[in-house]
């Protein structure tokens, strides 16, 4: 999205001891995208010539472009992954979960912290089991629409991965989704102190207080740069899979790129971590900003990163053949 930040930095594991909050509801139906939603049916990246009973599913304009089509709910985007060739949903796949994240220079506190991000780069990454919310901090006033738009994504997400995601009270997290909800620099200038004071309380030399000043150097760059939009940081345990993501959102953004937000980061948090430009019919892509909510492509790729033959630790040519073969299974017309 453009204006938002995702800084692709991975630390080790590391446990907080923040105030959360306890709640959750029932599954809901996506907004609808607002955009409009013309896709042609002749674009190089799909299927040349759809068969007829697929292609009687659209309705075309006069010069071939969809104008509407089937959905998998009444309220989402018309759904073009009939269209698209399984290659085609590989490639995307690939470039998503295995491509590098955006390069972000961030002062790791000790060398070792960088190799290891270093070496689970190009790497399945994913949550191995169930995860919780909580919200970390709040600063300035978090509207009902916001906090609906969170609540959807991520019961949409659960839905998507088979994985439980209810928010969590306690003091003490693990694989969390871990919010703050700032308002401006101050809010963040706070949040960086606290980290660097969580960070003074460790023995010296210790990983995590290591780990700890790392996360404070990253969430400083937002300071730094004055940045204000919405970005995440995610933790990858030694074997690879995620342990804790840390999700930025900045409350003075206007109220429909905060909803998108909402989709965007929690979505690439759970490993589908990149955005790629060349991407088309997906809201992970800044050159073409025509989504502003999930496509069915963007959850179907969600789908197989959590398929349980994906595994975290695994290399782009251990990953892409089992890719591949579900694309096979769940989709025999798309070859």
């Amino acid at each position: 999205m453009s204006g938002v930040l995702k800084i692709g930095v991975w630390f080790p594991f590391l446990c907080l001891l923040l105030a959360g909050c306890a709640g959750g509801s029932r599954y809901v139906a996506l907004p609808p995208t607002l955009v409009p939603d013309p896709i042609h049916h002749s674009d190089p990246r799909l299927i040349q010539d759809p068969p007829a009973d697929i292609l009687a599913q659209f309705t075309l304009d006069g010069d071939g472009y969809i104008v509407d089509g089937p959905r998998s709910r009444p309220t989402e985007p018309v759904d073009h992954t009939i269209l698209i060739t399984n290659t085609a949903i590989a490639e995307s796949f690939a470039k998503l979960a295995l491509g590098s994240s955006e390069g972000v220079e961030v002062e790791f506190a000790h060398p070792d912290l960088k190799e290891r991000a270093e070496f689970w780069e190009g790497k399945i990454s994913k949550y191995e089991q169930d995860l919780g919310q909580a919200i970390l901090y709040r600063g300035g006033v978090i509207s009902a629409r916001t906090y609906e738009a969170l609540d959807r994504s991520v019961k949409t997400i659960a839905r998507n991965t088979g994985l439980n995601i209810p928010l969590r009270g306690g003091r003490e997290f693990q694989s969390v989704l871990g919010y703050f909800f700032v308002e401006d620099q101050s809010d963040m200038r706070e949040v960086v102190g606290f980290f660097r004071a969580l960070a003074s309380n460790e023995p010296p030399e210790t990983e995590r207080r290591y780990t700890l000043l790392t996360l404070a150097n990253s969430l400083d760059i937002i300071v730094k740069e004055d940045l204000e939009s919405c970005l995440f940081l995610s933790t990858v345990n030694d074997d690879g899979s995620l342990g804790t993501t840390f999700i930025v959102f900045f409350l003075s953004i206007p109220i429909e790129q905060l909803e998108s937000c909402a989709y965007e980061e929690t979505i690439q948090a759970m490993g589908l971590f990149n955005d790629d430009n060349s991407l088309f019919n997906t809201m992970f892509t800044d050159a073409f900003k025509e989504y502003l909510f999930p496509t069915e492509l963007d959850w179907l790729m969600l789908r197989i990163l959590y398929d349980e033959r994906i595994k975290s630790g695994m290399t782009r040519n251990e990953a892409m053949p089992i890719v591949c073969e579900i694309l096979t299974e769940t989709r025999p017309y798309g070859d």
